[in-house]
């Protein structure tokens, strides 16, 4: 269990909800933020502990689930330490993960994995540096959101639905199916959607779902919106005032120390550092009586180095057995491909380019490069009609993983000759470079 007096904190650009246990209940408060010295009151008086929870929107996250061939949280943080490696698209000095268990058999567990950039998680509210309260656990908003949704029974084993929780201008969409989410997907901009282009999402949903082995696919959209309903929308529509803050939820999965959790590692180093030191403290008294009791007897001195010597050559053996372990472990974690998303694999994008190109064999590709955490470039010529091309062209930027800032078509005595650059949807383009 974690510590119930801790707050959680969401903090959102024009307020702040605080959510803390207050006489055997969570309260939250609101505050708005009209200057810094807004949240610097509302943090003052839990500068002492120096303790709090808070959480980052889904738009600057990505969630996958894994099936993995074990119970043993040591090896499943380390199956989900190369598994993110293998997927992220940033480095891995500046990716923060976190992990949490959906469900378990007697030998395989599934697992919610959370990726996102080092810089989300450095942008939280610099005041809560200023105390010296470096969070502790750093969760998503949407499983704070689910977690609301669940206590108020919205949410349940046997309600298998399409959730899309719309906050602001930026919507999350969830498959719920068995009592766990199997799928969860930032839509950014989502309130600005036509009806159409929900649809289209909500398809890709279920083409997901089927790929990944589930039974039932043709799941009933349930939308939570905060502000005013849209309009002409699918679905049935539940407003979000209807359930507590999301501080609530923040705070209600915090009382599970197991739960996802983002914060870097080096923030937990110094949080143990912290808690160290105040141990040291505390028993420096007993330290300095053991230490002259020590010196005092010798005899006792020398069967306890002995005894350390033995812990030191076990400790030894242990190691070189963990490194076999980690080695048996990097080949198993190999064989776990089929059960990850691959959508942005070379072999993958190879095959959006095939799906994407006429049949009429009047586009060849000559040359393709592909960078896993860029996106890939290709060229080739065209025979005759240019028209087939800008059909292939229209069909690579409507995928929902894909922007393609070059475009660079020219001319040639047989026909055109072509060369297209495409990055991946999430990679910010510069400002000089222009869409074409």
């Amino acid at each position: 269990m974690a510590d119930t007096e801790t707050p959680s904190l969401i903090h959102h650009p024009q307020a702040t909800e605080l959510t803390v246990l207050r006489e055997e209940a969570p309260q939250t408060t609101l505050v708005e933020l009209t200057g810094p010295e807004a949240l610097t009151e509302l943090l003052a008086p839990f500068a002492k502990g120096g303790k709090v929870d808070t959480a980052i929107p889904s738009r600057d996250l990505l969630f996958m689930t894994l099936s993995l061939p074990s119970t043993d949280p040591q090896e499943l943080q380390g199956m989900a330490e190369l598994e993110a490696e293998e997927i992220s698209p940033f480095p891995p000095e500046r990716t923060c993960l976190g992990w949490e268990i959906l469900e378990q058999s007697e030998k395989q567990s599934r697992i919610l994995l959370a990726l996102c950039a080092r810089k989300h998680v450095e942008t939280l509210p610099e005041n809560l540096q200023t105390y010296g309260m470096i969070p502790g656990r750093v969760d998503a908003e949407i499983l704070a959101g689910i977690e609301n949704l669940k206590r108020a029974g919205q949410l349940t084993a046997t309600q298998d639905q399409l959730l899309l929780y719309l906050q602001g201008n930026d919507g999350t969409l969830v498959a719920w199916q068995q009592g766990i989410p199997v799928l969860i997907r930032s839509l950014m901009d989502a309130r600005s959607y036509s009806p159409e282009t929900l649809r289209e999402e909500v398809e890709l949903a279920q083409v997901a779902l089927e790929s990944g082995g589930s039974e039932s696919t043709d799941l009933p959209l349930h939308v939570w919106f905060d502000g005013e309903a849209p309009e002409n929308w699918p679905g049935t529509f539940h407003p979000l005032d209807q359930l507590p803050p999301l501080s609530q939820g923040l705070w209600a999965r915090g009382q599970n120390a197991n739960n996802l959790n983002l914060a870097p590692a080096d923030w937990k180093r110094v949080e143990d550092q912290k808690k160290k030191r105040k141990k040291q403290i505390r028993r420096a008294a007993t330290l300095v009586a053991i230490w002259t009791l020590f010196i005092l007897s010798f005899s006792i001195w020398a069967g306890m180095r002995q005894a350390a010597v033995k812990k030191l050559e076990q400790e030894n053996r242990t190691r070189a057995t963990a490194v076999t372990n980690v080695q048996e472990l990097i080949q198993r974690t190999r064989s776990l491909s089929q059960f990850t998303d691959r959508s942005t694999s070379a072999l993958e994008t190879m095959r959006l380019l095939a799906e994407a190109a006429p049949g009429s064999g009047s586009i060849l590709i000559e040359d393709y490069r592909y960078q896993k955490s860029e996106g890939f470039t290709f060229s080739g010529s065209i025979k005759g009609d240019v028209q087939p091309f800008y059909v292939f062209y229209e069909q690579l930027t409507a995928h929902p993983l894909l922007q393609v800032p070059v475009l660079d078509l020219k001319e040639s005595k047989t026909g055109f000759t072509f060369r297209v650059e495409v990055l991946w949807e999430w990679i910010e383009l510069d400002e000089t470079e222009e869409q074409p």
